[in-house]
């Protein structure tokens, strides 16, 4: 954790190990053994010969995938009297603290439903791991050509819970909740465990 002086702004390193890469990382890992058991059960027909540039992309596209899912989680989560700003190697968020209703640590599974959930428990993904949860005033915006994410931007309507995975969980709810009582609407800010 980085404290800037003169100003309020503090920085947690994002979690390294995130639930997100590591669900990219299964997924990807995933499609490269199917594509590569497919490619070996069509040369075993006879369908096809062997072909050096199949088995380099089935190599080359998971190693690539994996490499890119994997800078997600680097990168800091900043909290200042502006609001909260994610930026890590691929995108960056942004929630002004009058958009933020509530900040509270939860685990995964509950921060997740539906689909989410089905995908996570099917690739075997800790779904026990604690992360900040904010839950939003306003939806937050994706812009895709910018690749930000926020609610004060233009952009594709996105969630109006959004989870993020600092290193440190339990400082960061703690910290982020005394930025909201100074800084945000003041009415239902969040408490640092939810029941």
């Amino acid at each position: 954790m980085k404290y800037a002086t003169g100003t309020a702004l503090i920085q947690f390193p994002l979690r390294k190990d995130s639930v997100h890469a590591d669900f990219m990382t299964k997924l990807f890992l995933v499609l490269g053994v199917g594509m590569g058991l497919i490619l070996l059960a069509v040369w075993l027909l006879g369908d096809s010969g062997f072909e050096w540039l199949s088995l380099l992309f089935i190599i080359g596209f998971p190693s690539v995938g994996i490499w890119a899912w994997r800078r997600v989680s680097i990168g800091e989560a900043e909290l200042s009297n502006f609001g909260i700003r994610v930026r890590s190697r691929t995108h960056t968020q942004s929630y002004p603290w009058e958009d933020i209703a509530k900040v509270h640590i939860v685990t995964v599974s509950e921060a997740n439903s539906g689909v989410n959930t089905a995908f996570l428990r099917a690739l075997v993904i800790d779904m026990s791991r604690d992360v900040v949860l904010l839950e939003l005033r306003r939806r937050a915006r994706h812009h895709f050509l910018f690749n930000r994410i926020g609610t004060r931007i233009v952009g594709v309507p996105y969630h109006k819970r959004i989870w993020i995975e600092p290193a440190d969980v339990e400082r960061f709810a703690e910290t982020a909740n005394q930025f909201l009582a100074t800084n945000g609407r003041g009415t239902d800010s969040g408490e640092s465990r939810s029941a």
